[in-house]
């Protein structure tokens, strides 16, 4: 997604442009890819190293306007989490999150650049290096910015308003309806193409729109996100209406449609039709976040299956502190073929966020997951996420 607000610098006003790249697990398996994607690693760090003009807020989504800065100039951010956690069946793990390069570059005056090169480990502890967000973007007018590669689809809010830098989040995971496609998510939260944005003149509503469209959703069994070669002659399309209301600070509220036609196997084409809505307060001190998606998906051999699911989540700063509980509901038909496998989860999430530097923080967190045929899991987390 694309909003005009991409210079945008306060750390709490996270409403940004994102264009992310994720490379499917099963292919840190190939040594030779994975000898490749090292050697990129080595080359971002490089990158990451050089010195170059620091600002004072690290917002993992801010871009330079264009012709604010002379051209080809660039600013460098890295982010970092280590996680421990304790599961249902007393097994406990320290695992390693991400490494995350971020650059972003003002390359002409009407131009940006913004990219983001993950260094992570998979299920199977081997490393590999996913460039999670490519994107180039034009700004014509306040009416009208574009900006093509690949990007985060403008589904509900969280999907662009938080990425891959942990430290922004409050919690030490994404809602289950904004997991990543890879972590087994609902969403198509990733896409290749184009992405429009602009304002609709109407005074102190705030009101924007947006248009994308990209390849669409994969087969079954292959990679997560088309970034090459969509088989399909049908484009996703995406449109939405979001809407920052000027006396509510932080508020956001919007509605989006995503409609796509992909053949879940070479004989087998599914429709699918989403529809989202959220309305949210995201302040530095206070913070609620609510969403919904109804996912229907349907065929010429009578499927009839619709999906829904939503979370609610509140926290509350005081000083250093910010307590936080999240609520989600999923339901998913389990003679949805596209999501037979997530089926039916209800997650209660208590938790704590500790700003112990102004680029480091500790979190804590409870889970219950309620998931179908009585199951009862019950998960701690502690981490400590960061931002150089």
């Amino acid at each position: 997604m694309i909003v005009e607000d991409w210079q945008r610098s306060c750390l709490c006003e996270r409403i940004p442009v994102s264009i992310s790249i994720q490379i499917w697990r099963r292919r840190f398996a190939r040594a030779s890819l994975r000898r490749g994607r090292l050697a990129v690693a080595c080359v971002s760090l490089l990158l990451m190293a050089r010195p170059v003009a620091a600002q004072e807020a690290h917002d993992q989504h801010d871009a330079p306007e264009a012709g604010s800065q002379a051209p080809f100039a660039a600013t460098v951010h890295g982010f970092g989490d280590i996680s421990f956690q304790r599961r249902e069946d007393g097994s406990t793990q320290f695992a390693l999150g991400q490494l995350d390069g971020f650059v972003t570059a003002t390359i002409g005056e009407h131009v940006n650049v913004l990219t983001e090169v993950v260094v992570e480990a998979d299920d199977s502890n081997a490393f590999g290096v996913d460039v999670e967000r490519l994107l180039i973007q034009f700004v014509i007018n306040d009416y009208l910015r574009v900006a093509a590669g690949r990007y985060h689809t403008a589904l509900g809010y969280y999907n662009t308003a938080y990425h891959h830098g942990l430290w922004f989040q409050t919690a030490t995971s994404r809602p289950l309806l904004m997991a990543f496609e890879d972590a087994g998510g609902l969403l198509p939260t990733h896409q290749v193409g184009v992405s429009a944005t602009g304002q609709i003149p109407l005074r102190d509503v705030g009101l924007h729109w947006v248009a994308e469209v990209g390849n669409g959703r994969p087969r079954a069994n292959t990679e997560p996100v088309l970034n090459v070669r969509d088989p399909d002659r049908h484009k996703a399309v995406n449109v939405g209406l979001i809407s920052r209301p000027g006396s509510w600070t932080g508020a956001q509220f919007g509605v989006s449609y995503f409609h796509d036609r992909f053949d879940f196997t070479p004989d087998h084409p599914i429709g699918e039709n989403i529809l989202s809505v959220h309305a949210v307060f995201d302040r530095p001190a206070f913070q609620w976040l609510n969403e919904f998606a109804r996912i229907h998906d349907s065929d010429d051999f009578g499927l009839d299956a619709t999906t829904t699911a939503w979370y609610s989540q509140i926290g509350k700063r005081a000083g250093l502190v910010t307590p936080f509980a999240r609520f989600q509901y999923t339901n998913a038909p389990p003679h949805d073929p596209v999501y037979a496998d997530i089926g039916f989860r209800r997650v209660t999430s208590f938790g704590v966020r500790y700003d112990v530097e102004p680029h480091a923080a500790l979190k804590f967190q409870y889970d219950y997951d309620v998931r179908a045929r009585g199951e009862h899991l019950h998960a701690l987390t502690g981490q400590v996420a960061f931002v150089f």
